[in-house]
């Protein structure tokens, strides 16, 4: 069966409405959407800001055994078919790794600096449940295989029906991710069961983006990990001018994102001894209408996981038993890559994909690297209310460590008779994205209240602005304090901030209360 979304939507069912909100204005697909905006506002997209290229081939031999030592000269970059000048170039033995114990930043913040890092996803939203439970057990196996300390900073994020939600903290300890994983209640995937394509898609969607935004800022590689039959096909042939750019935006969104990020996506079929022609039918598309422009666009026209993992530098494994070991040969090499850069020679400003082509000088030697992206020399000038909230809740929600934006929440007090907590947080100066101005940034916040299940139960969203850009008047300081107050509520377990800068960076922190009485 070839499970492919079709559009126009034939039923316009509660999911749909959800679906057709997340990508016209992004509110979160857990809660109450925003209103949708009017026919002349515009799609909201983030863009990939500078006009400098970041790439992370890996080069393997035929034998699949990476090659590592490679120079700069055996290298040439393709972009829409014309050779770019490497600007950059590191071998993989120069890349960042993980400090045995990570540094602490001004606001004493575990940091792992520009180490590499590995994002494991489990999906439980895609996937039958008999072959979650053997991909829990696999991935389980892959853990119990690794020494004590990892080499590279780990977390484990859980996708279900419901959403998705970080389960276990960044970490080299291999004892805290194999608890994480043990203790995970297993649930049923409803929205495969209902044969939910919509509701799907969305989620699955969701999740990649808030995985990439949870480390923008941060230059180390990011190896995403996915265990699962992953999201359904989306087919744009038979859809209106206007879905298919709303869909083929959030799909650029999502590309310049894992871009930015420097995440690399690895899928690992969990579908049982299936061929690459099972799988092909699986998630293949009806291509009856040729690519245009010199580029070929690989989303034009619909979207499949495959096409995209393998478009951001990933490998899609399927049909072999041993997914731990697949989940170590995927580790392996995101631990292998080079490192290289470019800026076009033409500037970035007309918004089309461009595709990527990396070659080495010897033919029976396979470049894994990242196939294109869409190019764009600016954000929209003010991001949208829709997309901050998307962020923020999602944020909120997903319970993920954020780390773009450095913040702490350094105390709080809690007045009974007013039945209110008010919170003092901190954030990093030099987190912060500087302003036109050169002198000042800002921040939307979020504080929210959150139950024994981590669910929010009450929230409050407020604007800052920051005096950023010490002067010969003004020396500064390394950190301004934020003052958010926040509905008492009972059965509050924790408070989480997020604080979301202007360039779309975020960061997190968490704080548990004593029962309240």
């Amino acid at each position: 069966m070839n499970n492919t979304l079709p559009l126009p939507f034939k039923v316009l069912s509660a999911t749909s409405r959800i679906f057709a909100a997340l990508l016209m204005t992004w509110c979160t697909v857990a809660g109450n959407c925003a209103q949708q905006p009017s026919a002349d506002q515009t799609i909201p997209t983030v863009r990939v800001r500078s006009q400098l290229v970041v790439l992370n081939p890996v080069v393997l031999r035929t034998d699949g055994t990476p090659v590592r030592d490679l120079p700069q000269s055996a290298f040439t970059v393709y972009e829409n078919g014309v050779p770019q000048t490497i600007r950059h170039f590191e071998l993989p033995s120069t890349t960042s790794k993980a400090a045995a114990l990570p540094k602490k930043d001004k606001l004493d913040r575990v940091d792992w600096g520009n180490a590499a890092e590995t994002i494991l996803v489990l999906d439980s939203l895609n996937t039958p449940f008999n072959e979650v439970a053997y991909a829990r057990n696999q991935m389980s196996r892959y853990l119990k295989a690794q020494p004590d300390m990892l080499s590279v900073p780990t977390t484990i994020i859980w996708l279900t029906s419901r959403g998705f939600k970080s389960i276990a903290p960044l970490t080299r300890d291999r004892a805290v991710l194999l608890k994480a994983l043990d203790s995970q209640k297993g649930t049923l995937p409803e929205a495969l069961l209902m044969n939910d394509l919509l509701r799907q898609f969305t989620l699955s969607l969701a999740a990649l983006q808030q995985i990439a935004l949870s480390g923008s800022g941060e230059s180390g590689s990011k190896e995403i990990i996915w265990m699962g039959r992953s999201f359904p096909n989306v087919d744009m042939h038979t859809s209106t001018s206007h879905q298919t750019e709303v869909l083929h935006h959030a799909v650029q969104s999502t590309v310049d994102l894992l871009l930015k990020a420097r995440a690399t996506v690895y899928v690992i079929d969990t579908t049982p001894q299936s061929s690459p022609e099972e799988v092909d039918e699986r998630l293949r598309l009806n291509e009856d209408a040729d690519h245009t422009g010199p580029a070929k666009d690989p989303f034009l026209y619909g979207f499949t996981f495959k096409s995209f993992v393998e478009n951001t530098g990933g490998r899609y494994f399927f049909g072999r038993n041993d997914l731990s070991q697949e989940i170590r040969e995927s580790l392996d090499q995101g631990e292998n890559f080079y490192t290289l850069s470019y800026i076009p020679n033409t500037p970035i400003s007309d918004g089309e994909y461009r595709k990527i082509d990396v070659r080495v000088d010897a033919p029976d030697l396979i470049v894994h690297s990242r196939q294109g992206y869409y190019a764009s020399d600016t954000e929209p000038a003010a991001t949208s209310v829709g997309i901050q909230r998307f962020d923020l809740y999602e944020a909120v929600n997903s319970r993920m460590e954020y780390t773009g934006v450095s913040t702490v929440i350094q105390s709080c007090a809690i007045d009974k008779a007013a039945q209110q907590i008010t919170c003092k947080a901190l954030v990093a100066n030099q987190s912060i994205s500087i302003g036109e101005d050169g002198e000042s940034g800002s921040v939307v916040a979020v504080l929210a209240a959150l139950d024994v299940k981590n669910q929010s139960i009450a929230n409050s969203v407020k604007d800052f602005k920051l005096k950023l850009n010490p002067t010969e008047n003004h020396p500064g300081q390394s950190a301004t304090a934020l003052t958010l107050t926040l509905p008492l509520k009972s059965n509050t377990h924790m408070l989480r901030l997020v604080v979301r800068d202007s360039s779309g960076r975020i960061g997190s922190a968490d704080l548990s209360l004593p029962p309240q009485r």
